[in-house]
């Protein structure tokens, strides 16, 4: 029997997060990496599905999306599941799982919460040791943040377009709060939202 899609709220942000099966790498180069981004675009696109920003690790994705539609995110990460795990499979020679389960995911509300989880997305390189600044890794939204480089998957969330007026002083006042780093209360907190899939942020009726 197919697996029910999983309904979110329709028009707010979620952390996104999908993990390769007992930690196996989802990514063994960037041509992997290039291909999934690739089925990202499409799908977001053909699904109604906004990417804010994202980070490709090893063997795990972040992605802050938002959907126009209650079943939206199901149906485009079942569909770069289905695009992405056969072609990794076909490449390497392998079969069977690549994913872990079902993604993980959490919603983020209130736009100082969106800043938060998009600092903690695009620095995931930096805590892994495998560069000294988000800017040096290619695969996140992190240069198109801070620096303007173009990436025709991206669009603003609402707490990045609260940095400033213009495009100019968004990315200076966001590559000054990335730069700041993650306070541990809040890299404490959204790690517990990561764990146990529970919101980010203020409630739903708090922003009314």
């Amino acid at each position: 029997m197919p697996r029910r899609q999983r309904s979110t709220v329709t028009g707010y942000p979620y952390h996104i997060i999908i993990r390769g099966n007992n930690r196996i790498p989802m990514f063994r180069r960037d041509a992997d990496r290039l291909r999934f981004l690739t089925s990202l675009e499409a799908y977001s696109r053909a699904t109604g599905v906004q990417v804010h920003t994202y980070c490709f690790m090893t063997n795990h994705v972040h992605a802050l999306m938002t959907s126009m539609t209650p079943t939206g995110l199901s149906v485009c990460l079942q569909g770069i599941g289905r695009r992405y795990v056969r072609y990794f499979n076909d490449r390497y020679e392998r079969t069977g799982a690549l994913w872990e389960g079902r993604f993980r995911s959490f919603l983020i509300a209130g736009d100082a919460y969106l800043l938060m989880c998009g600092r903690y997305i695009e620095l995931n390189p930096v805590r892994a040791g495998l560069v000294q600044g988000p800017g040096e890794w290619t695969w996140s939204g992190y240069r198109t943040r801070a620096d303007g480089v173009p990436d025709s998957l991206l669009q603003p969330d609402p707490g990045y377009l609260s940095c400033g007026d213009d495009e100019s002083e968004r990315q200076r006042r966001y590559r000054a709060w990335v730069a700041q780093g993650i306070p541990m209360q809040e890299l404490t907190a959204i790690r517990r939202c990561v764990q146990q899939s529970s919101r980010f942020g203020m409630t739903l009726n708090d922003q009314s």
